[in-house]
């Protein structure tokens, strides 16, 4: 079927309002309403600005008095053209509507039930533009958020088997009856969209809890690794130019950050010190430096004890795995047991720093990198966080594509929307999950899957998780504008057409 009629000055007009001549509140229109995307290209092609330049001669010709003297046969002309003006906006928001919805109905990520109603709405939308043309150029005009939100939450579910669709698609028929019996008006759509919210808001109250509860985990968790990120570089500072082993470079750089970080947070209103464990970084550098505690022996004895005391309370307040502290110390003492061997064998006039172990912390703290993004445990459990890609890898034996529907759009951890709909291979299958939460700087991510269960992650997983094919977008939150900009495509391709053809 051909569309010749829809070309970009007429869409850009019925997007305007300038094709429909009936009264407007208060006597004003306001042209610059929200439109698809796509129109922001014309600001390119310089083609917006002679549309606004008609829209602003008219408004002033429409502001000034009328000319009392003005010729019959003038008025006449101004009739007619009203009329052919109107006719021609009413052929236009048909046409847009049917395209509209035959992109909705081509999306293959919308179930055949939900693609059913759509086209089931065609008259009641096709009446609505004859009755108000904002449908397309205010994205808050109520029937263009009752599409959104009905098509964005359709895509909770990838099959119709899935627990709950039963439920939404019932509520979606009902939605569908009421507005094809209804008057097809906006003040229609608004009431209808009123009850669909309140029945979602009654049945995700509980949900909606505890997805808070885990995002304020989540952010503390975010505010410790910065503060961590921030300490480690000073650490790295008081180790320069001192033989430091790789172990405790490292141990400083992770764990031990991030203990001073939370005794930081934890203790930032007076109510306790975090000065001992900052106070432990310096006394920990001297025990391992064997020239030194070689010299004074008996400060490292008297030292040790509370050390790792000190050491293990802190590990404790960040929830650091009970086994990987006692690998520490077992490495640990077993250097500090070096400073009370007798240095044997050496030839006369050899400083004794060249027979123990020399490692710089210049050289080390480039190489050793500190631990991935620490969550504790209880931030973990209640968030359901994803410490490491590659063990989901490990686990995943499905296909690398979801049912071959590419991804809209391209995409990174820094760019997606709160809102947006993943495929997530998880437990060795495809779990459909909402990105709920991102953390302020955008390290930490929470998406919420069928059945509200929490699945979070650092940005550092998710890339991994992007190159590996395991977490794809499914939809930005934007399925009715992406269906408008496609209309708008079409519309350019006839502008082409028509200039090709000059016609």
């Amino acid at each position: 079927m051909t569309r010749t009629m829809l070309t970009l000055d007429k869409l850009r007009r019925l997007l305007s309002g300038e094709l429909d001549p009936g009264p407007v509140a208060g006597g004003v229109r306001d042209f610059i309403h929200t439109v698809p995307a796509s129109f922001d290209a014309l600001q390119d092609m310089k083609m917006v600005e002679p549309m606004m330049k008609r829209l602003a001669a008219r408004a002033t010709l429409s502001e000034a008095p009328q000319v009392s003297s003005l010729l019959a046969a003038g008025q006449i002309a101004v009739q007619r053209e009203q009329t052919q003006s109107k006719k021609l906006g009413r052929q236009l928001g048909e046409e847009v509507v049917r395209l509209m919805l035959e992109n909705l109905l081509q999306d293959r990520r919308l179930l055949r039930r939900v693609r059913e109603n759509l086209q089931a709405l065609e008259p009641v939308l096709i009446k609505l533009s004859h009755l108000d043309p904002r449908f397309f150029s205010d994205r808050q005009h109520p029937a263009r958020m009752l599409l959104d939100k009905l098509t964005h939450r359709s895509l909770a579910f990838s099959s119709e088997d899935e627990p709950g669709f039963g439920r939404f698609q019932k509520s979606f028929d009902n939605a569908v009856s009421v507005l094809t019996g209804g008057d097809g008006d906006a003040s229609s759509f608004a009431r209808v969209l009123r009850k669909l919210e309140d029945g979602w808001n009654s049945e995700e109250q509980e949900q909606r809890q505890r997805a808070e509860e885990a995002a304020r985990g989540l952010l503390r968790a975010e505010q410790r690794n910065l503060l961590a990120e921030r300490l480690a570089a000073e650490f790295t500072e008081r180790m320069l130019n001192k033989r430091v082993p790789d172990m405790v470079v490292s141990f400083l750089r992770g764990p031990w950050a991030q203990v001073v970080a939370e005794a930081q947070l934890k203790f930032a209103d007076g109510s306790g010190d975090a000065g001992d464990y900052l106070t432990l970084v310096d006394d920990l550098i001297w025990s391992v430096q064997l020239k030194l505690a070689r010299r004074n022996r008996t400060r490292l004895v008297h030292m040790v004890p509370g050390m790792l005391v000190k050491m293990r309370h802190g590990l404790q307040l960040v929830s650091y795995p009970e086994e990987r502290t006692a690998a520490f110390f077992d490495e640990l003492i077993t250097y500090h047991e070096k400073a009370f061997e007798t240095v044997r064998a050496i030839a006369p006039g050899t400083p004794i720093e060249s027979v123990v172990d020399k490692v710089d912390a210049s050289d080390a703290a480039a190489s050793v990198l500190p631990e991935a993004f620490w969550v504790a445990e209880d931030e973990a459990s209640d968030s359901g966080y994803m410490e490491d890609a590659g063990d989901i890898a490990l686990d995943f034996t499905g296909p690398a594509q979801v049912d071959s529907i590419e991804e809209p759009q391209m995409w990174s951890p820094q760019t997606l929307n709160t809102g947006s709909w993943v495929d997530l291979a998880l437990g060795g299958i495809w779990v459909r999950a909402q990105l709920t939460w991102a953390s302020p700087h955008r390290t930490l991510f929470m998406f919420i899957s069928g059945g509200g269960m929490a699945h979070s992650m650092s940005r550092r997983t998710m890339d991994r998780l992007r190159a590996l094919g395991l977490i794809r977008l499914v939809s930005d939150g934007k399925v009715v504008d992406n269906a408008l900009d496609a209309v708008a495509a079409v519309a350019l391709r006839n502008d082409a057409y028509r200039d090709d053809s000059g016609e």
